[in-house]
C-alpha cells in the first residue's frame, strides 16, 4: 500500500444510547500517510465515532472498511488486530499499575522461557519517552505521576504497537509546547511510514499546524471534509456550530441599583498553573459566565475562588478585602458555594436521603435545629416543591434520582446556607432538557434575589442563554469579555479557539 490509497472508511455510522440516536449516517475516510482531523464542539459525535472504531461501542449499524475489506468492530482486541490503536480523551490507563505495565499491558514482551522480560520493556519504555526529551519514574503507580506523564504514557503506548490507523482524542491538551511538537513530528514520521492518524482537537491551530484534511461534524451528523489549505478557522467555527443557539436566552432586568453594582470578586494579576496574569471584576448579582478549552484556566478560576487552589502571583479581594482562602471550609464560611462537575463524588453523599443532602451543608456552618428530623424534613420539603425535585420522599436515598434531580439537590443544599455566591462547573452536564430549564429559573431567581452566580461551562450555548457577561480564555489568558445577549455564538468559539495572545486586563 502507498501513501495516499484509502487505508480506512466508516459510511453510515449510527449510534444510539439508551433510545437517544446521536450519530446519524456519520463517517470519516483515512489515507495512508494522512492526518486526517475530526473538529465538532461538545456533543458533535466525534469522541462516539471514533469509540466506535475501537471497539467499545460494538451496537451500531453501518460499514466499516479496512484496506479494502469490510470489518466489524466489537471489541477492542478486535480493533487492535486490524491495527487500530487510540489515545483517548481521558487517557486508557490504569492509575495503580507503572508506567511499564501500562504501556505493555496485554502486549508483554517475552523472553525464550516464555516469561515477561522486564528489563527489555523497562528499556524500550525510556527509550520511548526518550523521544519526547523526558524521563519519567516507572517504579510508582502512574496516579502519582503528572499529567502531562501520564499522556506521554498513553501515547508512547499507542505508538509502540504494531498499528498502522492511529486515533488520537485531544492528546495535546496536557502537553507544553516543547512537547506538543514533539507530539507533532512523530505523528508525522508515522505518516511517513504510511500509516494514517485520525487527530480529534478543539484546538483549530493544531488543525492547520498537522492536518492534511479536516472533517466537521455537528449534532451527530456530517457536515463537510476539506483540505485544510482549502478552508480557514471562521470557515470551520461557521460549519461546527450552524450559526444556531440551542436555547432560548431569558430576559434578565437591568440591575440599576448602584449598591448591587459592587465588585464581589476582584483578580488582579493573578497567575496559577493555568493561569497566567489574569485580572477580573465580578460584580453582585451578576450571572458570569467563563468559556474557554481544558487547561485555558477557567476551572482554576474556580478553584482559586473556593480555596481549592492558591495563586502564584497576584492578588484576589472578596467583597473589598484581600482573601486568601487556604481550604474550601473558609470560602464555605465566607457564603461561598460550589458545584463541581463530579456531583456523586464531590458534592453530594449518595448514600444518604435528599433530605440529609439539603441540609448537611448547613449543619456543617453550625445551625443547630437541623439536628432534629422533624426540622430536616420540612426544610427539605419546602425545596422539594419549590424547585420540583421528583423524589418519592424527602427520605429517598440521592443515588436512585435522575441525574437532573440531584443536580438539584446539590444547588438546593447550597442554598439553605444563604451563600452569597454560587459557583457552577458544568453546571447541567449529563441533566435532560426539562431539569437544565429549572436549574435556570433556579439561577436567574437567586440572582434576582442579590446573589452572584459564577458559570464555568463548555456548553456555549448555556451561556448565552443564562449569563449576563462571558469572559473567555486561551492559554491561561483573557482573551475578551461580552455582553452575552448580544455577542454571537462564533465569536465566543473564536476567542476560545483561535486566539493566543491577550487583549489586557478586563473589567
Amino acid at each position: 500500500m502507498q501513501n495516499g490509497d484509502l487505508i480506512l472508511e466508516m459510511e453510515n455510522i449510527n449510534q444510539s444510547f439508551f433510545g437517544v440516536q446521536v450519530l446519524f449516517d456519520a463517517g470519516i475516510q483515512l489515507r495512508a500517510g494522512e492526518i486526517h482531523a475530526l473538529v465538532g464542539e461538545n456533543g458533535a459525535g466525534k469522541t462516539t465515532l471514533i469509540k466506535i472504531l475501537c471497539g467499545m461501542y460494538p451496537e451500531y449499524t453501518g460499514k466499516i472498511t479496512i484496506d479494502g475489506q469490510q470489518v466489524t468492530m466489537r471489541d477492542p482486541r478486535q480493533a487492535h488486530d486490524y491495527g487500530v490503536f487510540s489515545v483517548q480523551q481521558h487517557r486508557d490507563l490504569v492509575p495503580t499499575m507503572t508506567a511499564v505495565e501500562n504501556m505493555f499491558l496485554g502486549n508483554y514482551i517475552l523472553k525464550k522461557s516464555g516469561s515477561i522480560d522486564n528489563k527489555e520493556m523497562r528499556r524500550k519504555a525510556q527509550e520511548m519517552f526518550a523521544l519526547f526529551e523526558t524521563t519519567i519514574d516507572t517504579d510508582v503507580p502512574v496516579s502519582e505521576l503528572k499529567i502531562s506523564e501520564q499522556e506521554i504514557i498513553a501515547i508512547c503506548k499507542a505508538i509502540s504497537s504494531n498499528g498502522k490507523i492511529f486515533l488520537i482524542d485531544e492528546a495535546s491538551a496536557p502537553l507544553d509546547n516543547r512537547e506538543r511538537g514533539i507530539l507533532y513530528g512523530i505523528l508525522r514520521k508515522l505518516c511517513e511510514e504510511g500509516k494514517g492518524v485520525i487527530y480529534i482537537s478543539h484546538h483549530l491551530e493544531e488543525v492547520f499546524t498537522i492536518g492534511d484534511r479536516v472533517t466537521v461534524l455537528r449534532n451527530g451528523r456530517n457536515v463537510w471534509t476539506k483540505n485544510t489549505s482549502e478552508t480557514d478557522a471562521s470557515d470551520i467555527i461557521s460549519a461546527m456550530t450552524g450559526d444556531k443557539k440551542l436555547y432560548e436566552r431569558v430576559p434578565r432586568p437591568e440591575i440599576s441599583d448602584e449598591d448591587h453594582r459592587v465588585p464581589v470578586f476582584e483578580f488582579e494579576n493573578v497567575s496559577g498553573s493555568d493561569l497566567d496574569d489574569v485580572s477580573l471584576k465580578i460584580l453582585k448579582s451578576e450571572i458570569v459566565g467563563f468559556a474557554g478549552l481544558d487547561g485555558s484556566g477557567t476551572k482554576e478560576i474556580a478553584e482559586m475562588m473556593f480555596g481549592l487552589t492558591k495563586p502564584k502571583n497576584g492578588s484576589i479581594d472578596y467583597n473589598g478585602n484581600p482573601v486568601l482562602f487556604k481550604y474550601p471550609i473558609k470560602a464555605i464560611r465566607s457564603n461561598i458555594a460550589m458545584i463541581p462537575t463530579e456531583r456523586k463524588v464531590q458534592g453530594l453523599a449518595p448514600c444518604r436521603s435528599v433530605a440529609e443532602n439539603i441540609v448537611i451543608s448547613a449543619i456543617a456552618k453550625g445551625k443547630q435545629p437541623f439536628f432534629r428530623k422533624g426540622a430536616i424534613t420540612k426544610t427539605a420539603s419546602k425545596y422539594v416543591e419549590d424547585f420540583g425535585i421528583v423524589t418519592a420522599s424527602t427520605d429517598q436515598i440521592v443515588e436512585y434520582l435522575s441525574g437532573g434531580n440531584q443536580q438539584k439537590v446539590l444547588v438546593t443544599k447550597w442554598i439553605e446556607t444563604n451563600m452569597d455566591v454560587l459557583i457552577c462547573v458544568e453546571p447541567t452536564e449529563g441533566v435532560d432538557v426539562g431539569a437544565r430549564a429549572d436549574i435556570y429559573r433556579i439561577m436567574h431567581r437567586l440572582a434576582e434575589e442579590g446573589k452572584t452566580i459564577i458559570i464555568i461551562s463548555s456548553d456555549i450555548d448555556e451561556l448565552l442563554a443564562l449569563c449576563d457577561r462571558i469572559f473567555t480564555l486561551n492559554h491561561g489568558k483573557i482573551t475578551g469579555v461580552f455582553d452575552a445577549g448580544s455577542v454571537e455564538k462564533t465569536r465566543i468559539l473564536s476567542e476560545i479557539l483561535t486566539k493566543k495572545e491577550a487583549d489586557g486586563a478586563v473589567a
